[in-house]
C-alpha cells in the first residue's frame, strides 16, 4: 500500500524561519582603524614630506665661511577614487510580500548593499596597486586611489624560505627595519593578515603565551594579542580580507582617510514599475611616512 508522505505532497506551504544568515565578513577592520580622517574638495589630493640631512661631524675651523643648505620638501599625491554600489527592486515585491526574516525588502537590501560597498572600500585598501585619474570611459582608466599595500615601498619583504613561510626572524627583522628607517621605536603597530598567518605569529617559539584557567582547571585558552619587541610593539588583528599570501604591519598614525563625498545613498528617477539607487563615496589616502609601515609578499597560503 502506497502511504503519502510529506516530501511528496504537493501544495504544502513553506516553513522557513525568520532568521537570515550573511555569509561573508562584514568587517572593514583597515578603514576602522585610521587615526586620522581629513576632507577634500579636489580629485587629486596632494600633501608635502621631508627628510633631515644624515648627521656628520660637523666641525668647523676658526673663522669659516657658512656655505648656505636648504631642506628639500618632496610632493606627493593620490587621486580620488569614486565608487558606487546599485541596488533596485520591484514595486511588486516591495508592496504587500510577506517575506521570512525581512519587514521591509527595499531597506534589507539598501542596508546590506551599504556592507558591501564598506568591503569594497576595505578591498581597494587592500590591492589597488597604482594610483589613476579616470578621466577616460574606459574601464581600464577608471579613476582609482593608491592602497596601503602599494603605497608601501621601503620596507618590503618575502620568506627566504623555499616553502614560503616567513621565520621570527623575519618577522622580527621587519619590525627593525621600520626602527632603522625612522629612528623611532615602532609603537602601536597593527599586524593585517589572514588567520593563518596570525597562527603563524602565535606559535613563534619567542612569544610568551598567556594561559587562561576556567573554572576547575577545565578550559585553557592561549591567547596572543600583542607581542613586544625591542624596536616596538605589534598588535595582532586577523584580517580574512587581506589574506594569508601576505602581510602589513601598519602604524595608523602616520595614515589619513581623505573623504570628498562620505557614504550617501542616493535614489534615482524611476523609469518603470521599481525603485532603484546607489550608494556613493568618493575618497582618497594619503601616506605620510610610509617608512613607518612595512609589508611582506609572496607568503605560502598552506
Amino acid at each position: 500500500m502506497a502511504s503519502l508522505n510529506s516530501y511528496t505532497q504537493i501544495g504544502r506551504r513553506e516553513d522557513l524561519i525568520d532568521k537570515l544568515v550573511q555569509l561573508g565578513d562584514s568587517k572593514a577592520k583597515l578603514v576602522s582603524s585610521f587615526k586620522m580622517r581629513t576632507n577634500t574638495s579636489t580629485m587629486l589630493t596632494e600633501w608635502q614630506d621631508y627628510e633631515l640631512a644624515t648627521p656628520t661631524a660637523n666641525a668647523q675651523v676658526q673663522g669659516f665661511t657658512v656655505t648656505g643648505t636648504y631642506t628639500v620638501r618632496s610632493r606627493r599625491s593620490n587621486y580620488v577614487q569614486i565608487m558606487s554600489t546599485p541596488v533596485e527592486v520591484d514595486d511588486t515585491t516591495i508592496e504587500n510580500m510577506n517575506v521570512a526574516g525581512v519587514r521591509n525588502e527595499w531597506e534589507f537590501q539598501t542596508s546590506t548593499k551599504f556592507v558591501e560597498h564598506k568591503r569594497d572600500l576595505e578591498w581597494a585598501l587592500i590591492n589597488n596597486s597604482t594610483s589613476a585619474t579616470g578621466v577616460s570611459a574606459t574601464a581600464s582608466a577608471s579613476g582609482q586611489a593608491l592602497g596601503m599595500f602599494g603605497a608601501v615601498t621601503t620596507n618590503v619583504s618575502a620568506p627566504a624560505a623555499s616553502s614560503s613561510v616567513f621565520t621570527e626572524d623575519e618577522f622580527i627583522d621587519l619590525i627593525r627595519k621600520i626602527y632603522d628607517a625612522t629612528g623611532d621605536p615602532a609603537d602601536g603597530l597593527q599586524f593585517h593578515s589572514g588567520t593563518l598567518n596570525v597562527k603563524r605569529v602565535t606559535d613563534f617559539t619567542g612569544i610568551n603565551k598567556t594561559m587562561s584557567v576556567g573554572p576547575g582547571d577545565s578550559v585553557h585558552n592561549r591567547q596572543v594579542t600583542t607581542i613586544l619587541t625591542n624596536f616596538g610593539s605589534v598588535s595582532l588583528i586577523p584580517n580574512i580580507m587581506v589574506g594569508n599570501s601576505k602581510f602589513g604591519l601598519f602604524d595608523f598614525t602616520t595614515w589619513a582617510y581623505v573623504s570628498k563625498v562620505a557614504p550617501k545613498f542616493k535614489l534615482l528617477g524611476r523609469t518603470g514599475d521599481s525603485q532603484a539607487g546607489y550608494w556613493k563615496s568618493e575618497w582618497s589616502l594619503h601616506w605620510l611616512s610610509e617608512r613607518s609601515n612595512a609589508t611582506m609578499s609572496g607568503i605560502a597560503t598552506a
